[in-house]
């Protein structure tokens, strides 16, 4: 008995997000220089010596964290890409690609308060009754479907 393909296949792609990358500074030794040193407390003699001399240069190393909000697209890409070429060698000829997304949000509020001082009849305040809010769409991978071919 052989075993039949389902006439529509979907194939979820997850969307890669970026790596995140921090500053290091790095000493790197970038040749020698000769010395003369004094040596010897009561017979003293110079002896020529040489020393390393470095430099320092800054490099971005990754913090093995990922960010929230940017897609890594070319490794999504490749994603996408290979998976098409999987339902195409499975007899699927892809039809769609669906994105996905979802938002995100923060926001922070901080309200005005009061309270009475010790001297006087008055009420000190306190805060400032500020707020913020901001919302984004990211692409959190895609659906592709594919239709088997006959």
């Amino acid at each position: 008995m052989q075993h039949e393909l389902p006439a529509i296949s979907t194939a979820w792609v997850k969307a890669s997000m970026q790596p995140l990358y921090k500053k290091k500074i790095i000493k790197e030794q970038t040749g020698t220089r000769t010395v003369t040193k004094n040596k010897g407390l009561f017979n003293k003699t110079s002896v020529e010596v040489e020393e390393p001399i470095y430099e320092n240069r800054e490099e971005w190393v990754p913090t093995g964290e990922y960010s929230e909000t940017e897609v890594n697209i070319e490794e999504f890409s490749n994603n996408i890409n290979k998976m098409c070429q999987e339902l195409t060698a499975s007899g699927y000829k892809v039809m769609q690609i669906i994105p996905m997304n979802s938002g995100r949000y923060k926001y922070e509020y901080k309200e005005v308060g009061s309270a009475p001082r010790v001297l006087g009849n008055t009420e000190e305040i306190t805060g400032g009754g500020y707020g913020y809010g901001y919302g984004y769409g990211i692409t959190d991978g895609v659906i592709i479907v594919g239709e088997l071919r006959v």
